[in-house]
């Protein structure tokens, strides 16, 4: 009989595919305006070319996985963006799944940039996905992929 109980137990407490719907779209509503504080934070930092601004937005393990590169943790990225100096970015969510403390998260970005020794502006643009977790009450990203679709100049 214990286990009988225990079977009736675990199917009561079973959430039905439509009710885990409902409660990972209330999940993405509240965290999608943390999680573009976040990107607004990261372009901030990049428009006053302060890499440690920029990486607030990522856990302390996090990996980077940039077009072209090695995948790197937080100090390679530091170098990395401060190298690059000051620019203007900007991100547009087009996706955004959440179930309790994982979320996933795809999107398109844009950027300006006049590299040191260049004389005209660089724009690129793309997609990126983003691994996030909620660490310590906030969204930080674990996990962060992004290519180009195209390069021109200005």
């Amino acid at each position: 009989m214990p286990l009988l109980a225990c079977l009736v137990l675990v199917a009561a407490c079973t959430e039905s595919p439509e009710k885990a719907q409902a409660r990972m779209q209330a999940e993405a509503d509240a965290a999608r305006p943390e999680i573009e504080a976040q990107h607004a934070r990261f372009s901030r930092g990049a428009a006053a070319g302060n890499a440690d601004t920029m990486l607030a937005a990522y856990a302390p393990d996090a990996t980077l996985m940039p077009p072209n590169l090695p995948a790197m943790n937080l100090d390679s990225a530091r170098a990395r963006f401060a190298a690059v100096g000051p620019y203007q970015v900007s991100f547009a969510t087009r996706s955004l799944v959440v179930n309790g403390p994982v979320a996933v998260e795809r999107g398109i970005w844009s950027a300006v940039m006049s590299p040191p020794g260049f004389t005209f502006a660089v724009v690129r643009d793309g997609k990126y996905l983003a691994h996030w977790r909620r660490i310590d009450g906030q969204w930080l990203m674990v996990e962060h992929i992004w290519n180009d679709d195209y390069h021109t100049l200005m």
